[in-house]
């Protein structure tokens, strides 16, 4: 199949999006930095409204492997995929930022950065490059998305779901457009019938963040039927190959020091251990109040956090249910649409059933939503994406920066919950809406089938 040109709609939406994205920069970057764990934030502290410096103080001390020549995961600690704690290191290299840097020995630099306050020159600094790179890259996940909605017989203007105030908001200063560009790059291959590209790609997207894996089982069962077998194992092939290349520095620097984790490990295991490093801090972490977990589990049904995990097992499960159940759908139904509708469900489903809600999430699932169907359900499930963005947004930061410090913890007002309960509801009618667009693909002529 070949590509046609972009056309004016898809340079339209691009232009938009370029304007909008460079106006909030310029407010992010004009905003007052402030900090969000003050006891009781100045209200003209605008900033609060538009930036967020802690996260990016964080970005700055899993990167800090570039500008000392340490090992990511074994020297300096992250809990981030391998391609995701590289991009890390990628603001390092602009002078704005290098100049910053503290001088001395390697692993002193290291704890010094570890202690860098949100609001020093170096995590501003830092912050400001990097939010230029990921508000780039959410810019051309857009332009993507345009490119694939008209290759679906879809508007392009479809893709401006993705110009929501909270997408933005988290585009800005989150590193989750990179996942986000990947993702939206391996669906256009895939529709296209370049199945090694797309997923190549796929697996670009999972070692930045993991949630795109969810998508390869429909990949997959679409790419077999509509290729055939040969043509699926080898896009797998590629899937596997980029994760492996990713993967092998970390294993190989396990492999050749043993002692790395202090523990009395054979060569072998300490690799594995080396690869384990951010899973098992992943995997260590209780729900938070924004899950649905959380809510239905232990707010709900009072599980203690303690005994919790094998109902977070339970939930594990049923992801797995949902992404090979759209793949029998992708392979009943090997259409384009179906698969840009199937991963849109897919997708959906791991934000929700996931014990940890990110509200950069929506990042996820904007891209998606947007594009995922035509007629009275897609624009029902453009509805869906516009709520869950807004209450999104005021979920945070709005109300989580009103919360109040107590003890060791913080206070979150009343109406914090009332809109995690709404946003909930929201993201679940949505998943319903996509499930919907799903079943009736299978029986719809699509514009690239």
């Amino acid at each position: 199949m070949t590509s046609p040109e972009p056309r004016p709609g898809v340079l339209g939406v691009v232009a938009c999006a370029a304007a909008v994205l460079a106006g909030a920069s310029w407010l992010r970057s004009a905003a007052e930095p402030f900090d969000p764990k003050a006891a009781a934030p100045s209200a003209a502290a605008t900033g609060r409204w538009i930036r967020d410096d802690y996260e990016f103080s964080v970005y700055l001390r899993r990167g800090a492997w570039a500008p000392t020549g340490l090992r990511p995961y074994l020297d300096v600690l992250s809990e981030y995929p391998q391609l995701a704690t590289w991009s890390f290191g990628i603001p390092y290299a602009f002078p704005a930022v290098a100049s910053l840097v503290p001088m001395g020995e390697p692993r002193d630099v290291v704890a010094r950065i570890e202690r860098t306050e949100p609001w020093a020159p170096l995590s501003l600094g830092y912050g400001d490059v990097a939010s230029a790179l990921f508000g780039a890259a959410w810019l051309a996940t857009i332009a993507l998305a345009a490119l694939l909605a008209r290759d679906l017989g879809l508007s392009p203007w479809r893709a401006a779901l993705a110009l929501g105030p909270a997408s933005v908001y988290f585009a800005l200063q989150r590193f989750d457009p990179l996942p986000a560009l990947a993702l939206a790059g391996a669906l256009l291959a895939l529709t296209r019938d370049r199945a090694v590209l797309g997923f190549g790609l796929l697996a670009v997207g999972t070692m930045v963040k993991w949630y795109p894996a969810v998508v390869a089982p429909v990949a997959f069962a679409v790419v077999a039927r509509r290729q055939g077998w040969r043509r699926a194992t080898l896009a797998a092939c590629a899937f596997a190959g980029v994760v492996v290349v990713c993967a092998a520095p970390t294993f190989l620097a396990g492999l050749g020091d043993p002692t790395w984790s202090g523990k009395p490990l054979s060569a072998f295991a300490s690799g594995i251990a080396a690869l384990r490093a951010p899973y098992e801090f992943q995997g260590a972490r209780y729900p938070n109040p924004g899950s649905l977990a959380e809510r239905w589990l232990h707010s709900g049904l009072g599980v203690e956090l303690d005994a919790i995990r094998p109902w977070l097992r339970g939930l594990q499960v049923l992801q797995v249910l949902a992404a090979l159940g759209l793949a029998i759908v992708g392979w009943r139904s090997p259409r384009p649409a179906t698969l840009v509708a199937a991963s849109a469900a897919a997708v959906t489903a791991f934000v929700l059933l996931n014990p940890i809600f990110s509200p950069q999430f929506v990042c996820w699932t904007a891209p998606l939503v947007a594009v995922a169907g035509r007629g009275r359900l897609g624009a029902a499930a453009l509805v869906a994406g516009i709520g869950i963005d807004a209450l999104t947004l005021v979920q945070f930061p709005i109300l989580y920066f009103q919360a109040t410090p107590s003890g060791d913890g913080i206070v979150l007002p009343s109406a914090f919950y009332s809109i995690v309960h709404v946003r909930i509801g929201v993201t679940i009618a949505c998943l319903a809406i996509l499930a919907a667009i799903v079943v009736r693909a299978r029986s719809e002529p699509a514009a690239g089938a």
